[in-house]
């Protein structure tokens, strides 16, 4: 049973089962959870709310948690033997895009036009697929590409033949491509996975394998036209399934994330962004079916407006320059326009799309938004997103393995929630 008590009352330990507010008002995604701590009790009351509900039947006398106390046990890796940096870290600059001056990079441009004219045209023909979706004896009715560097070559020869997945094959270097125009083909190699009997994969991580797969096609199809209706019903769906198959297993590891990828796809991003979030607050204990699908919603869309960012800055395969990356990350706003064309988007997910890059510091963008002003749902995209950007390498740059996109994370925890990026280090250890 509820009981309605003034927020002075509250305590560490109690479960708090509603706010006397609009969720608007509130600084919080649920209004459902066990208080573990001063600081959520402190939120509220900056909030201007004077009630609360709580049952008193689910209250425990579970102790708060230190959160900044208990990250400071973890033995992160110094920046400076990750990145080779003595100073502080910028990280959309010297991580993800690796800004830079554009006499440096015409200086040391390894590439030239005619190479990037060529790649730019030829790289929105193809699509990137997980090498793992492909299942070793098996048998596949359309060619393969691999992307190595500007490169995209035939992987084997195709000749209307059936095509056998070897180890061979599997263990080519870098990324595995198809022809956009095979893309039928390829769903159709997806249903077959269904009706595998794999001694090594099981049912569940197949199913999960094919709705990643398929939701990263149904995303690149969105990205193209981003004002459909229909596609992002498409969308909706996927999204659907996944919540549920993530609120039934509550894992990362059941085939639902891309780890195969050697360069950046916007589609696999924005796929990879919204497992990791409904990860996130699963393990935050969020559990309203429609707060976590609002959320995989906002991870899911919240790049949409890379779909508007030219193709020679978005896959340039060097360093941006300071106008480059201006243009780069005008892609919030561009986004949340292009949100605006769809009125039934959960408002939680245009907080995630908006508030991305947004920093608990107030130095991020594209508002300059500080702790107290970020939504919670745009805090958790925030951490999933550099978290994948981290771990996804580029042309000029490998990608950081766990620990270490965790521990770059560290390096500069004012601009991220502390609470989060400790649960997101829990999830991760799981």
């Amino acid at each position: 049973m509820k009981q309605k008590i003034s927020v002075d009352e509250l305590k560490v330990g109690m479960f708090l089962e509603d706010i006397d507010a609009s969720w608007k008002q509130t600084p919080f995604l649920v209004h459902r959870f066990l208080i573990k701590s001063d600081e959520q009790i402190r939120k509220i009351k900056t909030a201007g709310i004077t009630h609360v509900f709580i049952d008193p039947s689910k209250t425990t006398a579970k102790i708060s948690v230190n959160v900044s106390e208990e990250i400071d046990k973890i033995n992160f890796i110094k920046k400076e033997a990750i990145l080779n940096v003595s100073g502080p870290v910028e990280m959309e600059e010297a991580v993800l895009f690796q800004k830079e001056a554009a006499a440096d990079v015409a200086a040391e441009l390894p590439y030239t036009k005619e190479d990037l004219d060529k790649y730019y045209n030829a790289i929105n023909k193809f699509s990137h697929i997980d090498k793992t979706t492909l299942v070793k004896d098996t048998y596949i009715k359309f060619p393969l590409y691999v992307k190595k560097s500007l490169e995209i070559v035939p992987l084997i020869a195709f000749n209307n033949k059936d095509l056998l997945i070897t180890d061979e094959l599997l263990n080519t270097e870098g990324d595995f491509l198809i022809d956009r125009n095979d893309k039928n083909k390829y769903q159709g190699y997806l249903q077959e996975l269904l009706d595998l009997v794999s001694p090594s994969v099981s049912k569940e991580v197949l199913r999960n394998i094919v709705l990643r797969e398929e939701s990263k096609m149904l995303m690149e199809e969105f990205l193209m036209d981003p004002r459909s209706g229909e596609k992002i019903k498409g969308c909706r769906r996927n999204i659907e399934m996944i919540t549920n198959s993530m609120r039934e297993n509550n894992s990362l590891t059941n085939g639902l994330f891309t780890i195969n990828k050697s360069d950046y796809y916007t589609y696999t991003h924005c796929i990879n962004v919204s497992v990791l979030a409904v990860g996130i607050a699963l393990n935050l204990g969020i559990d309203k079916e429609d707060e976590i699908f609002a959320l995989a919603m906002g991870g899911m869309l919240h790049d949409i407006g890379k779909s508007k960012i030219p193709n020679s800055i978005l896959n340039k395969p060097t360093k941006l320059t300071d106008d480059e990356f201006k243009i780069m990350k005008a892609h919030v706003v561009l986004g949340q326009k292009l949100l605006s064309f769809h009125k039934d988007i959960p408002a939680n997910t245009v907080y995630a799309l908006s508030e991305h890059h947004e920093k608990m510091t107030g130095k991020g963008y594209p508002n300059g938004l500080r702790a107290a002003d970020i939504h919670f749902a745009g805090k958790v995209v925030t951490m999933a997103d550099v978290y994948d950007a981290l771990t996804t390498a580029r042309p000029y740059k490998k990608a950081l393995g766990t620990f270490e996109a965790l521990s770059i994370v560290r390096s500069q925890l004012e601009d991220y929630d502390k609470e989060i990026f400790f649960n997101f280090v829990k999830m991760l250890g799981k």
